[in-house]
């Protein structure tokens, strides 16, 4: 069976044969969205995946979990792994990103993004997470040296960062893992007002979580390389965080400067791979490592990640 008779099939079982299909822009994975226009009115989003290694099992698994936490994710209306299909209920297009452009509920929505952050946080985490390393966060890096065009260069580098990083991000786990969804930031969260509380705002994407030190995914929402959060609002942010969390906040502080650092300079070798519109981030991903490579937190890869920035060739931007 063809992949177009796969969906008609699934969509048929679902009663979502009629609907208007619109190409949605994907993201930085191999998954294909459309949302669906039923006559009626109603939407939801189909989703493809290819079948191998398909991220929907861990999706349902890790959705149902958020969702026994108070959360909300999208309601799964009907999945096909065989074909690699999954229905979802549609959140809408009123993502937090969209809402904050003019600046008036910024600071309240980031809040509740911060709230969010803490519920998954404090909550006992599912069975069978993968759980970072200080060895694997500094494997994560790999894109970026990958990413250097002189390769002899790029390797005496890269010898640099592995002998150093681990050792560095070891400080990092001297607290307990908690839940990181991975990829939390401004386009993956949706503001849902007929909501309440944290359940006021949508998450979208979560497929790769992991057990990951406090503040990973703080860092992903403070430090985001599509949109700039200002610096005063980062720091109430992290306080709020903190204060959740029982920390000090100058010591979350240097932990998020730390994690935007590693988590960073993944996304950096990733965007320049890639091209294209990914090439729009760039300025703003270099300047987060640079931030952050200056501060105290970074000081000990200061001068390899500097340098490695310095390796990197520039990238093709394209008109959006």
């Amino acid at each position: 069976m063809s992949v177009d008779a796969d969906i008609t099939a699934f969509l048929q079982r679902l009663g979502w044969h009629k609907a208007m299909r619109e190409a949605m822009a994907g993201d930085a994975s191999s998954r294909v969205y459309t949302r669906l226009r039923a006559q009626d009115g109603g939407t939801a989003i189909l989703v493809q995946a290819p079948v191998e290694g398909s991220p929907h099992p861990a999706f349902r698994r890790i959705a149902a979990w958020l969702t026994a936490q108070g959360l909300s994710t999208p309601e799964v209306y009907g999945h096909d792994d065989v074909a690699g299909l999954m229905l979802l209920e549609d959140f809408g297009p009123g993502g937090v990103d969209v809402l904050t452009a003019d600046g008036a509920r910024e600071a309240e929505l980031y809040g509740l993004a911060c709230d969010v952050l803490g519920a998954v946080a404090r909550a006992e985490a599912p069975v069978g997470l993968t759980e970072m390393t200080p060895e694997g966060m500094a494997d994560m890096a790999a894109p970026l040296f990958e990413a250097i065009p002189d390769q002899g260069r790029a390797a005496a580098l890269k010898a640099t960062f592995d002998a150093r990083a681990p050792e560095v991000f070891g400080a990092l786990f001297e607290g307990t893992p908690v839940v990181a969804l991975r990829d939390y930031h401004a386009a993956n969260l949706v503001y849902l007002p007929e909501r309440a509380g944290v359940r006021a705002l949508g998450l979208l994407d979560f497929q790769d979580a992991v057990l990951a030190p406090v503040g990973y995914d703080l860092a992903s929402l403070v430090d985001d390389v599509r949109r700039v959060v200002p610096g005063d609002l980062r720091g109430e942010l992290i306080g709020r965080h903190a204060a959740e969390l029982g920390w000090d906040e100058g010591a979350l502080a240097r932990q998020v400067d730390l994690l935007s650092l590693q988590r960073n300079l993944r996304v950096l070798g990733l965007f320049q791979r890639f091209g294209g519109r990914y090439a729009a981030f760039v300025p703003r991903c270099r300047a987060l490592i640079e931030a952050c490579a200056n501060s105290p937190a970074g000081a000990p890869l200061r001068g390899v990640c500097l340098k490695a920035l310095e390796a990197l060739s520039p990238v093709e931007r394209v008109a959006p």
